[in-house]
């Protein structure tokens, strides 16, 4: 449970981060996605296995807010030139790689026993972790 209420505070801190845009614009998103963030970590977090879709459903969410982080960066990488366009490229393959391992712990939830539901949920906290601390990485 520790662990996974670290992930969503360092999914909602760094959430304001945008790597592109105005000021207006990107502090309009930043409260948007931490919003969607905020709901779909609550959602995981406190769904029992009793409301498996309700928590699917949230996750879903979350990794579609992923997905927008990804077209962020992106979109940055198209607007670069030379060396940063290579290295705003790279982080973007590697998001990519990561949000797809978190897509597939979202899919192994949803194909999940109730036995194995709360190692399910940790397992795709993991790899949320994972995509979070990249995303931290390549933004800095």
């Amino acid at each position: 449970m520790n662990r996974i209420r670290k992930t969503m505070i360092a999914a909602l801190t760094s959430a304001s981060v945008l790597a592109a845009g105005s000021a207006a614009l990107a502090s309009e998103t930043g409260k948007q996605t931490r919003e969607e963030l905020r709901e779909a970590w609550s959602a995981v977090q406190n769904y029992s296995v009793e409301k498996k879709d309700q928590a699917v459903e949230k996750a879903e969410e979350l990794i579609d807010a992923l997905d927008e982080r990804i077209e962020t960066l992106s979109d940055e990488a198209a607007d670069a030139s030379g060396d940063a366009r290579e290295a705003l490229d790279q982080r973007v393959a590697e998001l990519k790689e990561l949000r797809e391992d978190a897509a597939g712990k979202l899919e192994e939830m949803r194909e999940g026993s109730a036995d194995r539901w709360d190692r399910l949920k940790a397992s795709f906290s993991d790899a949320v972790d994972a995509f979070q601390e990249r995303w931290n990485e390549a933004t800095e």
